[in-house]
C-alpha cells in the first residue's frame, strides 16, 4: 500500500487493481473491518492497524461518485485561481454545482 501511494498519491487502491489484484482485496477488507468496528462487530482490525492505516492516508469509505466530485472540484479550484471567481451557468453538471455549494460552505 505504501508503495502504491508513492506512485499513485493516494491510497484508493480499486478493489479490482489488475497490477496487484490481492492489494486491492486486501485494501477492501480493511474498509470491511472498520465497519465491522463501527458496528460492534468481530473484527480483526486493531487500533495499532488503524493507526498506521491513518498515518499514511488511508480513506476509510468512498461514496460512490467521490472520483469525480473531487475531479469537478479540483477543476472549480483552478477556475478560481485562473477568473478569481466561481460563478455558476446553469450548463455546469450538477458534480460542478455540488463543488460550487462545498466551496461557500466552508
Amino acid at each position: 500500500l505504501y508503495h502504491y501511494k508513492q506512485i499513485y498519491g493516494d491510497c484508493n487502491v480499486p478493489q479490482k487493481y489488475e497490477l496487484d489484484p490481492p492489494l486491492g482485496v486486501w485494501v477492501n477488507k480493511q474498509r470491511m473491518e472498520m465497519k465491522f468496528r463501527v458496528e460492534d462487530k468481530k473484527s480483526s482490525l486493531t487500533q495499532d492497524k488503524i493507526d498506521a492505516l491513518r498515518n499514511i492516508g488511508f480513506v476509510w469509505a468512498r461514496s460512490k461518485g467521490q472520483k469525480a466530485w473531487d475531479q469537478k472540484y479540483k477543476e472549480l479550484v483552478d477556475y478560481k485561481a485562473e477568473f478569481g471567481n466561481c460563478k455558476w451557468n446553469r450548463d455546469y453538471d450538477t458534480v460542478f454545482l455540488q463543488a460550487i455549494q462545498h466551496i461557500y460552505k466552508y
